[in-house]
């Protein structure tokens, strides 16, 4: 019967195989499409899911799961990325025309407020 130090050293040693085959062609991929610096992290994400889903890798033929799953991570960065611009243009957009959120609204207390309750105001 096999322990679970047994197992636990047997795990680490399969991903460390993994990823020492794997990890060179998964930044490639990654970079091929992103970037080296962005690459690192999709080839991080990759086997960071590897890991926690080791017992569904394919043990004979790892890299077309390993080239899938990076696959998707490149898609998540991709939609994040987009999310981003689109949300930095509209950010920039509203503030060279003055439109960001509050803008043409008087704050309750202000000086301009038009029911004047500032407590404690006095005139000079």
């Amino acid at each position: 019967m096999e322990d679970q130090g047994d197992r636990s050293v047997k795990r680490d040693d399969h991903f460390r195989a993994l990823y020492e085959q794997g990890y060179p062609a998964v930044l490639r991929y990654a970079a091929r499409r992103v970037g080296a610096e962005d690459a690192r992290d999709i080839a991080a994400e990759t086997f960071m899911i590897a890991w926690r889903r080791l017992d569904r890798v394919p043990a004979h033929e790892p890299l077309p799961w390993l080239y899938a799953t990076a696959r998707r991570c490149l898609a998540n960065e991709l939609r994040s990325r987009g999310r981003r611009d689109r949300l930095d243009a509209r950010v920039r957009a509203e503030a060279s025309t003055g439109a960001g959120a509050g803008a043409g609204r008087r704050m309750r207390g202000s000086p301009t407020d038009s029911q004047g309750d500032w407590p404690n105001a006095r005139t000079c």
